[in-house]
């Protein structure tokens, strides 16, 4: 009995020292284990290959996945120690691995190295020279921004979730002009680097995802609903409004038809230059953005089809520039064709007396100078003509799908705005349903 012990545990013995004199033990120590990372819930594989040990995350907490990418390691391993896998000279061993053998290369070092190469490589490019100035100069203000308040020596690599994150508190926190900067214009700075960040990613600059995914932002009010002008005089008069507040309700004045035509009336009594009464009587009549207006060429008015053509430059994402057409009313018609009548000249619709073109400012500068001294001193600008025309045009019953076509899209929350300006519509509405 005692031998027959003996002979078993030497048979054994012998058995493991020709397992670890053998490329089979080596094959057994390389097989790969799993294990799941308490904080984040994901799965951790770990296998050995050729004297290294990795540990890496597969990114994923599902177990039959993560089984799954385990037994596809353990047999990229099996054919690369059968020599049935070449591993090429330049690649990572474990991202080789990983990847079953499909990546071969050694991923390339970003080409940017921190955040103030990747803005100053974004601003000479030809992406950042094609927009539009008023885009331009959009994103100019962002970066400066940015530039001051993000540590712009920070490396790509290490640029993460919190770093944009404690960009936006900090930017919340401050004032301008003694007011609080608004949620949506972080949001919009947040954008900008974001879409950098991306132009970089497709120009193989980087090769990192965006780190703007996950920022929180605090919530904002609901813009509050168009209102007439009686309505916010009544609601300013109770008092308890700050100038912020009252700014805001005069940002949601709403004109009916009558006082759009009154307003241009004044402009007409008091024109300074030749060309303000007829943009003012285009943007009243078509809905246009003030850009637009300041682009418009004289051949975008078809006098034959009785249309007006608006050049958008936002619209399509695959070209710089987009048409759309609007109907010309009668009162825009004659307007123009006796403003074109002294045309000072050029492709431009609206023009200097010299045939130059309008620019932004000299534009608002003209609409303030006309109105300052009248009743109607309170329009903050040419965008009051584009929201009151879609709702006279909703009020007065043209399909909401018409009106979205002739001013561009409109998005559900500026309908929702203005659709409470006539009762009488949907009350006929649903006494056609219900009687």
């Amino acid at each position: 009995m005692a031998l027959g012990y003996g002979l078993y545990r030497w048979l054994a013995e012998s058995l493991m020292r020709t397992i670890r004199s053998t490329n089979l033990f080596r094959r057994i120590d390389s097989m790969a284990s799993l294990k799941k990372d308490p904080t984040s819930g994901r799965f951790r594989i770990r296998f050995r290959l050729q004297g290294q040990e990795f540990n890496r995350s597969i990114k994923t907490k599902e177990r039959r996945e993560a089984k799954a990418i385990l037994g596809r390691v353990e047999e990229t391993i099996m054919l690369i120690e059968r020599g049935r896998m070449t591993i090429p000279d330049d690649a990572e061993l474990g991202q080789f691995v990983l990847s079953d053998g499909k990546i071969s290369r050694r991923p390339e070092a970003p080409k940017l190295r921190s955040i103030k190469e990747l803005f100053a490589q974004y601003e000479v490019s030809q992406f950042h020279k094609a927009k539009e100035t008023a885009t331009q100069k959009t994103e100019h203000t962002h970066l400066r921004h940015m530039r001051r308040v993000l540590n712009l020596s920070t490396p790509l690599q290490s640029t993460r979730v919190s770093t944009i994150q404690a960009y936006v508190d900090k930017r919340l926190k401050e004032k301008r002009n003694g007011k609080s900067i608004l949620p949506d214009t972080v949001k919009n700075e947040v954008v900008t680097f974001r879409l950098i960040w991306n132009w970089a990613n497709t120009q193989e600059l980087i090769n990192m995802r965006s780190p703007t995914r996950g920022v929180v932002f605090p919530h904002r009010n609901e813009k509050p609903p168009f209102m007439t002008r009686r309505e916010i005089e009544q609601k300013i008069s109770r008092g308890g409004l700050n100038d912020a507040e009252i700014a805001e309700l005069w940002e949601s004045l709403y004109l009916s038809h009558e006082e759009v035509k009154a307003i241009l009336q004044i402009a007409k009594q008091n024109i300074r230059c030749p060309f303000f009464y007829p943009l003012l009587v285009t943007a009243a009549h078509t809905g246009g953005r003030r850009s637009e207006l300041l682009r418009s060429e004289i051949d975008d008015f078809n006098f034959e089809n009785n249309t007006v053509h608006f050049r958008e430059k936002k619209k399509s994402r695959s070209k710089s520039v987009t048409f759309r057409s609007v109907p010309m009313s009668n009162d825009l018609r004659k307007t123009i064709e006796t403003w074109l009548q002294s045309h000072p000249g050029g492709q431009l619709t609206f023009a200097h007396e010299d045939g130059r073109g309008i620019s932004v400012n000299s534009a608002s500068h003209h609409f303030e100078q006309t109105f300052k001294n009248s009743d109607w001193k309170v329009l903050r600008g040419y965008h009051v003509f584009r929201h009151s025309f879609c709702s006279n045009c909703a009020s007065a019953g043209i399909d909401q799908r018409l009106i979205n076509e002739w001013v561009g899209h409109q998005t559900e929350e500026m309908v929702k705005r203005y659709r409470h300006l006539f009762p009488e519509k949907q009350q006929q509405a649903i006494n056609q349903v219900f009687g």
